[in-house]
């Protein structure tokens, strides 16, 4: 879990909820989360055409929870500057 304070960014990528994963998203999602010098929680979510509207919707905003229940998602947390975060995976 990211220090107490730590600006966290919640992040659903896009591909029209079909395409992409962490790991296609890996590299920007660290970019970002270094240069905002934050932690990063990547969203998994159901892809369509098996998930419909707005059940993919509902699963991000679902993720607004993440900090407070990790297990839900994927945490991506990228290094920060002042390396209180190294850089992993937590599941």
């Amino acid at each position: 879990m990211p220090p107490p304070g730590c600006p966290i960014i919640l992040y659903v990528h896009g591909g029209g909820w079909i395409l992409g994963n962490a790991g296609t998203h890996d590299r920007l999602v660290r970019e970002l989360a270094v240069g905002a010098d934050a932690a990063a929680a990547f969203v998994e979510y159901d892809r369509s055409p098996e998930a419909r509207y707005p059940v993919v919707i509902e699963q991000a905003y679902a993720r607004l929870n993440l900090p407070r229940t990790p297990r839900q998602g994927r945490w991506v947390l990228a290094p920060m500057r002042n390396r209180l975060i190294p850089s992993r995976f937590i599941k």
